[in-house]
Protein backbone atom coordinates (compact mmCIF):
# COMPACT_ATOMS: atom_id res chain seq x y z
CA UNK A 1 0.00 0.00 0.00
CA UNK A 2 1.10 3.39 -0.91
CA UNK A 3 1.88 5.65 2.39
CA UNK A 4 1.78 8.97 0.52
CA UNK A 5 -1.56 7.74 -1.24
CA UNK A 6 -3.42 7.68 2.44
CA UNK A 7 -2.74 11.22 3.49
CA UNK A 8 -5.77 12.52 3.68
CA UNK A 9 -6.99 9.99 5.50
CA UNK A 10 -4.29 10.12 7.93
CA UNK A 11 -4.62 13.98 8.26
CA UNK A 12 -8.17 13.44 8.90
CA UNK A 13 -7.52 10.96 11.65
CA UNK A 14 -4.43 13.23 13.21
CA UNK A 15 -6.84 16.28 13.62
CA UNK A 16 -9.68 14.45 14.59
CA UNK A 17 -8.52 11.81 17.17
CA UNK A 18 -4.71 12.62 17.42
CA UNK A 19 -4.15 9.23 16.07
CA UNK A 20 -0.56 7.94 16.53
CA UNK A 21 0.45 8.46 12.83
CA UNK A 22 3.41 5.98 12.63
CA UNK A 23 1.90 2.78 14.64
CA UNK A 24 -1.52 3.70 12.08
CA UNK A 25 1.45 3.05 9.19
CA UNK A 26 2.34 -0.28 11.01
CA UNK A 27 -0.89 -1.78 11.16
CA UNK A 28 -1.84 -0.49 7.78
CA UNK A 29 0.70 -1.79 5.74
CA UNK A 30 1.76 -4.81 8.41
CA UNK A 31 4.53 -3.79 9.07
CA UNK A 32 6.53 -3.79 12.42
CA UNK A 33 9.46 -1.66 11.80
CA UNK A 34 9.41 1.86 11.36
CA UNK A 35 11.18 3.16 8.56
CA UNK A 36 11.78 6.55 7.58
CA UNK A 37 8.96 7.23 5.53
CA UNK A 38 7.03 6.27 8.75
CA UNK A 39 9.20 9.30 10.49
CA UNK A 40 8.97 11.56 8.11
CA UNK A 41 5.30 11.36 7.48
CA UNK A 42 4.30 11.62 10.86
CA UNK A 43 6.52 14.50 11.86
CA UNK A 44 5.38 16.68 8.64
CA UNK A 45 1.93 16.01 10.01
CA UNK A 46 3.29 17.57 13.24
CA UNK A 47 4.72 20.32 12.41
CA UNK A 48 3.95 23.61 14.16
CA UNK A 49 2.64 21.84 17.22
CA UNK A 50 6.18 22.75 18.99
CA UNK A 51 6.43 26.45 18.13
CA UNK A 52 2.39 26.18 19.18
CA UNK A 53 4.02 24.62 22.75
CA UNK A 54 6.76 26.91 22.96
CA UNK A 55 4.54 29.69 22.71
CA UNK A 56 1.73 28.57 25.44
CA UNK A 57 4.30 27.88 28.34
CA UNK A 58 7.36 30.13 28.13
CA UNK A 59 7.71 29.92 31.80
CA UNK A 60 8.51 26.52 31.66
CA UNK A 61 10.65 27.11 28.46
CA UNK A 62 12.73 29.58 30.09
CA UNK A 63 13.43 27.83 33.34
CA UNK A 64 14.23 24.59 31.35
CA UNK A 65 16.58 26.38 28.96
CA UNK A 66 18.37 28.28 31.94
CA UNK A 67 19.12 24.98 33.77
CA UNK A 68 20.06 23.45 29.93
CA UNK A 69 22.55 26.55 29.24
CA UNK A 70 24.33 26.55 32.95
CA UNK A 71 24.92 22.39 32.79
CA UNK A 72 26.53 22.88 29.21
CA UNK A 73 28.74 26.07 30.02
CA UNK A 74 29.83 23.85 33.19
CA UNK A 75 30.38 20.95 30.62
CA UNK A 76 31.79 22.58 27.73
CA UNK A 77 33.53 26.08 29.61
CA UNK A 78 34.05 28.77 26.94
CA UNK A 79 34.85 27.49 23.26
CA UNK A 80 31.08 25.77 22.50
CA UNK A 81 29.51 24.03 19.39
CA UNK A 82 26.24 22.47 19.27
CA UNK A 83 24.56 20.37 16.80
CA UNK A 84 21.05 19.53 17.88
CA UNK A 85 19.87 16.70 15.75
CA UNK A 86 16.29 16.23 15.40
CA UNK A 87 15.94 19.77 15.72
CA UNK A 88 12.71 19.73 15.18
CA UNK A 89 10.97 23.41 15.13
CA UNK A 90 14.54 24.44 16.94
CA UNK A 91 12.15 25.71 19.56
CA UNK A 92 14.67 24.76 22.21
CA UNK A 93 18.03 25.37 19.91
CA UNK A 94 17.67 29.32 18.77
CA UNK A 95 17.06 30.39 22.12
CA UNK A 96 19.59 28.22 23.60
CA UNK A 97 22.09 29.41 21.20
CA UNK A 98 21.12 33.28 21.92
CA UNK A 99 21.85 32.07 25.48
CA UNK A 100 25.05 31.06 25.16
CA UNK A 101 26.56 33.43 22.43
CA UNK A 102 28.02 30.32 20.63
CA UNK A 103 30.74 30.00 18.06
CA UNK A 104 29.20 27.38 15.81
CA UNK A 105 25.52 26.10 15.92
CA UNK A 106 23.48 24.20 13.74
CA UNK A 107 20.85 21.64 13.68
CA UNK A 108 19.27 19.33 11.22
CA UNK A 109 15.78 17.09 10.91
CA UNK A 110 14.18 14.05 8.97
CA UNK A 111 11.05 16.59 8.75
CA UNK A 112 11.15 18.99 5.81
CA UNK A 113 7.93 20.46 7.54
CA UNK A 114 9.46 20.64 10.93
CA UNK A 115 12.74 22.31 10.21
Amino acid sequence: MNKYAMLQTIQRLYKESNVNIIQYLKEKTNNEQTGREDIMISYDFQAGTYAEDFKSNPVWKKKFLSRLVKIFEELHGRKKTVFEAGVGEATTLVPFVNALSNDVCAGGGISRGRV
